[in-house]
């Protein structure tokens, strides 16, 4: 493979990755999904703890763990079916983190 297929195809990946964050973080939900984020980024939280964090509802915050798992950004770090916590996974990008946040004007 060329040098330039090769950053052609570094440069998809990564608006490919960008798109997806934006659709995660920058449209309905997004928020929650946000505040999630900026719990996790400090430490690992069980799904109530981020909703009495947040002060949502359980079920609310379980929907919103689901989207960011699905999307690798959130990982169980548990087996256990009661208590799970939940971690960024290793697939998080904080820098693409950090830039929706300072383009949506949010600390």
């Amino acid at each position: 493979m060329s040098k330039e297929k090769n950053e052609n195809n570094k440069a998809d990946e990564g608006l490919e990755l960008l798109s997806q964050y934006w659709w995660l973080f920058g449209r309905a939900g997004g928020l929650t999904r946000i505040n999630i984020v900026k719990l996790l980024l400090k430490r690992p939280y069980n799904a109530n703890q981020i909703a009495n964090e947040l002060k949502m509802s359980y079920r609310n915050i379980k929907h919103h763990l689901e989207i960011l798992e699905e999307a690798s950004l959130v990982a169980e770090n548990s087996d256990q079916k009661y208590g799970r916590i939940y971690v960024l996974d290793s697939n998080f990008n904080n820098k693409i983190f950090e830039d929706i946040l300072s383009k949506r004007n949010i600390e």
